[in-house]
């Protein structure tokens, strides 16, 4: 399991993953790696995980969606959109979605590592206390 998260505000622009600062609790690196700052999350044994995202997202009157991204492919269902009306207003963002990483086998060796980002679009915006949870269940 890997708790990862950021408790500062950080501007993004559309079509750029949540660096998350900082590794709350890694209890295995045999099943996931996040080096602190990066995006990226890698899980690297087949099986079923459990994704947990939340964020506070502001600065932005438009509709924004963010979306859990495994090796560069939007995991369908795995997101969320909230839309404001003004730039002021701050809103809270969240999913929960269950994975299968497959094994790599000899007609598909690109299922391991599987690379996890939190992708944002729909515009620029701030967000803050950003974390995710990853589990293997």
């Amino acid at each position: 399991m890997i708790f990862a998260y950021t408790n500062t505000d950080i501007d993004l622009i559309d079509n750029e993953a949540i660096p998350f600062n900082f590794n709350g609790v890694d209890t295995c690196h045999c099943d996931t790696a996040h080096t602190a700052g990066s995006p990226v999350i890698s899980i690297k044994r087949p099986g079923f995980y459990k994704v947990d995202f939340n964020a506070d997202l502001s600065g932005v009157a438009d509709t924004v969606t963010f979306s859990l991204v495994r090796n560069g492919v939007v995991v369908p269902g795995a997101e969320a959109s909230v839309t404001t009306s003004t730039a002021d207003t701050i809103l809270n963002v969240s999913f929960s979605s269950i994975i299968r990483v497959a094994p790599n086998c000899c007609v598909n060796n690109m299922n391991l590592p599987a690379s996890l980002q939190i992708v944002m679009t729909g515009g620029d915006a701030t967000i803050s206390n950003a974390a995710i949870t990853i589990s293997r269940v």
